[in-house]
């Protein structure tokens, strides 16, 4: 997997996120439009109805953020760290979040539509009632995952690291699996659904030849 270099935060002071390092912040009720809040350091804030629209966090710090029923729209958190934050009913949509690093966040009843996550960090996260609709997630790290109704449903997963993470039950029938990284034995797809030109290239790999 890829090393992804953290950046350093500013203490700026911003609409929404802590003025100190150990400040947190409870925001609710709130629509954000065409905000840039790039490098802010936001760790441990809580949103609850928030909505933020073409707004920009590149490089943010939300670390430790719990984001309930809040929505974000055409934004872009390209670089932002999201280590061991909450989305609960949550749903971005048309977001583009490069690199983004979502090690060990939590997602549940949580909706990702039209999103370009590619090369984003989401190990060892855990997923509870999720689906990614229509993303680009190439090269993504999706390693020793916890979940539980996890869905994807015409994502470009090409080049992703899934290894020691269990998809059983998982349907990856309309995704790109093309150069995915997992175990040998391939027990990461089992009882995962997967259709023919997959099993192929996933078998390819094992020296077992289909014909």
């Amino acid at each position: 997997m890829k090393r992804i270099l953290l950046p350093e935060f500013e203490k700026e002071p911003s609409p929404f996120c802590g003025r100190a390092e150990d400040t947190e912040e409870h925001i609710e009720d709130t629509c954000f439009s065409g905000a840039d809040f790039s490098r802010l350091d936001c760790e441990k804030n809580e949103f609850a109805s928030v909505k933020f629209l073409n707004c920009r966090f590149a490089g943010t710090n939300f670390a430790r953020a719990d984001f309930f029923n809040t929505g974000f729209e055409n934004c872009d958190f390209s670089g932002a760290v999201f280590t061991d934050a909450a989305f609960r009913k949550v749903k971005l949509s048309g977001c583009k979040g490069l690199g983004t690093y979502f090690y060990k966040a939590y997602f549940t009843d949580a909706t990702i539509e039209g999103c370009n996550l590619s090369y984003s960090n989401f190990s060892e996260g855990k997923f509870r009632t999720a689906i990614f609709k229509d993303c680009a997630m190439k090269e993504c790290g999706l390693n020793f995952c916890k979940l539980k109704d996890l869905y994807f449903e015409k994502c470009d997963m090409t080049g992703a690291d899934i290894g020691g993470t269990i998809f059983r039950g998982t349907d990856f029938t309309t995704c790109a699996l093309a150069g995915i990284t997992l175990s040998a034995d391939l027990h990461e797809l089992r009882g995962a659904a997967v259709n023919g030109a997959q099993a192929e290239q996933l078998l390819r790999g094992t020296g077992i030849i289909v014909r």
